[in-house]
C-alpha cells in the first residue's frame, strides 16, 4: 500500500511536470521577441507569488482549491524561471567587458576592409560579432585560412571573457538565491516551532514564500532592463493575440527539432542534462526518506540536514569559481570534475554492501554527505546552466532554456517513480543490476560516438538510481 501511495503521488507530480513543460514550450520562442521576455517573467512571477499567498486563506475542507492554486504556483514558477534563465546569455553578451572586446573587433575589421577591400571578411560584421555560440566561431576561424592572427586572438579572448562573465553571473545568481532561501527557511522553522508544527504554521510559511517572491519580483520589474529582441510579426487582425503567440512557439519548436543536426552538441547536452538532473533529484527525494525510515534520524536531525544542504550549496557556488580560476579550468572541465565528485556519493553508499564499516550505516555519516552533496549540487546547477548558455543560438535564448527546463523538470518524476515501483517488487537487487546494465549500454553507446565528456555527465544517472534503489533494499 505504501508503494502504491508513492506511485500515485509521483503520478500527480508527473501531471504537474507536464503542465510546466507545456507552459514553458508555449512561451519559449515567443519570449525572445520584443520585450516579452521581461513581460512574461514579471507576469508569471506576480501570478505565482499571489497564488502562494492565497494559501493563508484556505481552510482544510477546500482541498480542490488548494490543489488548483498549488498547480498555478508551480507552473508560474517554472515559466518565470525559463524567462529568467533566458537573460543569462543576453546579460553576458551586453556586459561592458564583452562589449569592449566586440568594439575592438569591429574596429579591426573596419581597418582591414579599408586596407584590403576583402569582401570575404564581411562574415564578421556587426550582427555576427557575437555568433550563435563561441564554439562555432572558433571552429570557423580554425578552418578559415584568410583569418589573421589578431582577429583570431580577439575572438578567442571574446569567447573566454563571455565564459567568465556567464559563470560569474550564474554563480552569483544561485548564491543569492540560496542565501535568501536560507533566511526564509529559518524564519519558517521558527514559526513552525512556535505554533507546534500546525497546519496554520505551514500556511504561514507558504504565504511568506509568496510574499518574498512578490517583493523581489517588484525589484526585478524596476531594475532589470528588457534587452528587447527582434519584433514578432503576426496577424494584426486576430483578436486572440495570446493564441497566436502559443501557436508560433510550438511551430518554432517543431522547426528546431527538424534542424537538430545543426545544433548537435546542444541537443546532446540536453539529453545529458536530463539524466544528471534525474540522478541528483532522485538522491534528494529519497535520501530524507532513507534517513527517517532506515537510519532513524530524529526530526531535529532532518531539519538540520535541510539547512546543511543549502548552506553547503551557498558555499559551493562561492568557492568553486575561485577553484576554477586558480587552476585555469574551463566551464566544461569544471562540470566534468563536479560530476566525478558526485559519483563519490553513490560509490560510498554501495561500500556498505562490501565493507563492515561506512556505507551510510549511521546518521552521522549522513550529515557529512549532506555537506558534500550541497557543495556539489549548487555548483553543478550553476555550471551546467553556464555551459548550456554557451551552446544556445543567439536570439533564441528563452526558446532553448524552455527545452532546458523541460529536460530538467521532465526527469524529476522518473527516479522516484521507478524507486516506488521497484520497492513493491520482489528480488529487488536483481532489478538494480538490470537497471545498471541498461544504463551501462546507454553509456557505451555515447562512448562509441566519441562524446566522452557527455558519458561522464550521464554516468551519475546510473549510479544515482542504483543508490536510490540500494536505499530501499537496506
Amino acid at each position: 500500500m505504501r508503494s502504491l501511495a508513492k506511485i500515485l503521488l509521483n503520478l500527480r507530480l508527473l501531471k504537474n511536470v507536464i503542465l510546466q513543460a507545456i507552459t514553458a514550450i508555449s512561451i519559449g520562442a515567443t519570449a525572445d521577441h520584443g520585450a516579452l521576455r521581461k513581460t512574461l517573467l514579471i507576469s508569471f512571477a506576480l501570478i505565482g507569488s499571489v497564488s502562494a499567498m492565497l494559501f493563508l486563506l484556505v481552510t482544510p475542507p477546500m482541498f480542490l482549491l488548494v490543489a488548483i492554486i498549488a498547480i498555478i504556483g508551480n507552473v508560474c514558477f517554472g515559466a518565470s524561471f525559463v524567462c529568467f534563465n533566458g537573460f543569462l546569455p543576453v546579460l553576458a553578451r551586453n556586459h561592458k567587458d564583452v562589449r569592449k572586446i566586440s568594439d575592438k573587433i569591429k574596429s579591426h575589421i573596419a581597418e582591414k576592409k579599408k586596407l584590403s577591400n576583402d569582401q570575404q571578411i564581411s562574415y564578421f560584421d556587426d550582427d555576427n560579432i557575437n555568433d550563435q555560440n563561441d564554439q562555432s566561431t572558433t571552429e570557423l576561424l580554425l578552418n578559415d585560412n584568410n583569418s589573421d592572427v589578431i582577429l583570431y586572438n580577439l575572438l578567442d579572448n571574446l569567447a573566454k571573457t563571455k565564459e567568465i562573465i556567464s559563470t560569474h553571473i550564474s554563480a552569483r545568481g544561485f548564491a543569492s538565491g540560496y542565501f535568501g532561501g536560507i533566511i526564509l527557511l529559518c524564519i519558517c522553522f521558527i514559526i513552525s516551532f512556535s505554533l507546534h508544527s500546525s497546519v496554520f504554521s505551514l500556511q504561514i510559511g507558504v504565504f511568506l514564500s509568496g510574499t518574498w517572491w512578490f517583493l523581489f519580483s517588484l525589484l526585478v520589474a524596476k531594475w532589470l532592463q528588457p534587452r528587447p529582441g527582434p519584433p514578432l510579426s503576426l496577424n494584426e487582425r486576430r483578436n486572440v493575440r495570446w493564441l497566436d503567440y502559443v501557436v508560433y512557439a510550438w511551430k518554432k519548436l517543431w522547426i528546431t527539432i527538424l534542424q537538430a543536426r545543426k545544433l548537435e552538441m546542444t541537443f546532446k547536452f540536453l539529453i545529458a542534462w536530463f539524466f544528471i538532473s534525474d540522478g541528483y533529484t532522485t538522491i534528494t527525494s529519497v535520501s530524507l526518506l532513507f534517513a527517517k525510515t532506515t537510519l532513524q534520524v530524529p526530526a531535529v536531525g532532518l531539519i538540520a540536514i535541510s539547512l546543511i544542504v543549502p548552506l553547503a550549496a551557498l558555499f559551493g557556488t562561492i568557492i568553486v569559481p575561485k577553484f576554477q580560476s586558480y587552476f585555469g579550468l574551463t566551464t566544461k572541465q569544471t562540470v566534468i570534475i563536479l560530476n566525478v565528485l558526485l559519483l563519490c556519493i553513490p560509490f560510498y553508499g554501495c561500500l556498505g554492501f562490501i565493507l563492515p564499516f561506512g556505507g551510510l550505516k549511521s546518521g552521522t555519516e549522513l550529515y557529512y554527505l549532506a555537506v558534500w552533496f550541497g557543495i556539489i549540487i549548487g555548483s553543478i546547477q550553476s555550471y551546467c546552466r553556464t555551459l548550456f548558455s554557451e551552446l544556445v543560438p543567439r536570439g533564441r535564448e528563452t526558446e532553448f532554456f524552455a527545452l532546458y527546463a523541460v529536460t530538467d523538470k521532465g526527469s524529476s518524476w522518473l527516479g522516484p517513480t521507478l524507486v516506488a515501483i521497484i520497492t513493491g517488487m520482489s528480488n529487488l537487487f536483481i532489478f538494480v543490476i538490470l537497471h545498471v546494465v541498461f544504463n551501462s549500454f546507454f553509456f557505451h553507446r555515447y562512448y562509441a560516438r566519441n562524446s566522452i565528456w557527455i558519458c561522464i555527465i550521464i554516468f551519475p544517472y546510473s549510479i544515482a538510481h542504483t543508490y536510490s534503489f540500494v536505499f530501499e533494499c537496506y
